[in-house]
């Protein structure tokens, strides 16, 4: 701060500024003459420069702007595709071997309904080579299986089930085909290998085994044009004397069956008064 010169200032460039106030103070400030002739003879060239400079941080902030946007949509999208993920319906087929049946399994595992449900899978399930219809849901698809849903069918047992898929190494590949509410279309392939459950042990499993195939033989019978039942026709007042004739033949029975198991124990049980006791067949019998 220097006081006001008493006259003008003497050097081109030298500028004075008022401050204001009552002590007549004043800004000295020094701007070479060289400086402030340059830029009064190139004005347009700078600003042009400053305009350009300008535009250069507009596009900047534009681009910065556009990338923000792309970010905050993308974000949007993978929001929406993990929304719909989390409330889709989920279908998953399974074969599981209880005992010795083999079950054909399915279940929506997801939060929505699925709609027209098919499986393909190869090879064909089904009880033997005769019988080619397999499971019904396996054949005819469902229509609606609602989240949570589980629907599971035989179609296999025992020596069918081994001999059946022994050559196809019990493995099974397939896929399966459905939609959600909104019409999207979802395809699940599966690769599923039970040949484990052919090494596993297994008891008393066998006999049911066994027990199946007659039940399933005897029931084929029944079902045949061959089969002729055998019929007793009885008069009803023969009656009571052929129940007592057929009373009679089972006591015998039991009664030389009683006999043969105490000659096979070789010492008969004494009697209470010491002496050997008697095994003595049931009255009417010989």
């Amino acid at each position: 701060m220097t006081p006001e010169p008493t006259g003008s200032p003497p050097l081109v460039g030298r500028h004075w500024y008022r401050l204001g106030g009552s002590d007549r103070c004043y800004l000295q400030t020094l701007i070479p003459s060289a400086m402030l002739n340059y830029l009064n003879a190139n004005q347009g060239a700078i600003m042009a420069v400053l305009t350009l400079v300008y535009v250069a941080a507009t596009l900047f902030l534009v681009m910065f702007a556009l990338k923000q946007a792309r970010l905050t949509q993308q974000s949007l999208a993978q929001f929406k595709e993990a929304e719909q993920r989390r409330y889709r319906p989920n279908v998953v087929f399974d074969i599981l071997c209880e005992d010795t049946v083999a079950y054909a399994v399915i279940k929506n595992t997801g939060a929505s309904p699925a709609l027209k449900v098919t499986i393909e899978i190869e090879p064909k399930l089904q009880w033997d080579a005769q019988e080619k219809k397999g499971p019904e849901f396996v054949e005819g698809g469902i229509a609606f299986l609602a989240p949570g849903r589980e629907v599971s069918e035989p179609f296999s047992a025992g020596e069918a089930f081994h001999h059946g898929y022994k050559q196809h190494a019990f493995v099974f590949r397939g896929s399966v085909t459905y939609t959600d509410a909104a019409g999207g279309l979802y395809t699940e392939p599966f690769h599923i290998d039970i040949a484990y459950t052919q090494t596993m042990s297994k008891i008393g499993e066998p006999e049911m085994a066994d027990e199946l195939k007659r039940i399933r033989e005897a029931l084929q019978r029944i079902a045949s044009d061959d089969f002729h039942p055998l019929v007793r026709v009885v008069d009803q007042k023969e009656y009571p004397a052929v129940r007592e004739a057929e009373r009679q033949r089972r006591a015998g029975a039991s009664f030389r069956a009683l006999q043969a198991a105490v000659t096979a124990a070789g010492v008969p049980p004494a009697s209470p008064s010491g002496t050997d006791s008697v095994v003595k067949p049931p009255a009417g019998t010989s």
